[in-house]
């Protein structure tokens, strides 16, 4: 009986809802005989309790996507050359990281940004303003 709950939990995918469903409608001894797909690891594995190294990889880069600084670039409200529907735009840049150089960056990243949705000149009165804004992980 202890190894039919432990085939219930097991993560895989193949058997386990007939498992879970023979268990739900009492057919306990029938779920006991029921096998998974031959290429499922068994629960006795050695490496059962093992995170694969894709999920490691995973979640190393989830914690590094936290990792980040973004950066922000306005064109000035009093930019005289600058045509009226363009004065105040702002975009935002990001970059990898949690150092003053990941700022200078990002903030780099949004004045281009923001150069690609402004007139030429509007260019010269782009601010980039301070300071960046930190990830959840730094």
């Amino acid at each position: 009986m202890h190894s039919v709950h432990q085939a219930v939990h097991r993560g895989s995918s193949h058997g386990v809802w007939l498992r879970r469903a023979l268990l739900a409608t009492g057919l306990v001894a029938l779920a006991v005989g029921v096998s998974g797909c031959p290429s499922e690891p068994t629960a006795s594995g050695s490496k059962a309790a093992e995170a694969p190294p894709a999920d490691r990889s995973q979640a190393e880069a989830l914690a590094k996507a936290d990792k980040w600084q973004e950066g922000e670039a306005c064109v000035a409200n009093n930019a005289p050359d600058c045509p009226a529907q363009h004065r105040g735009v702002c975009r935002t840049g990001r970059a990898p990281g949690c150092s003053h150089d990941a700022c200078t960056e990002a903030k780099n990243q949004a004045r281009t940004n923001l150069r690609a949705v402004v007139p030429q000149e509007c260019y010269k009165y782009i601010q980039s303003t301070a300071p960046c804004l930190n990830g959840p992980g730094c």
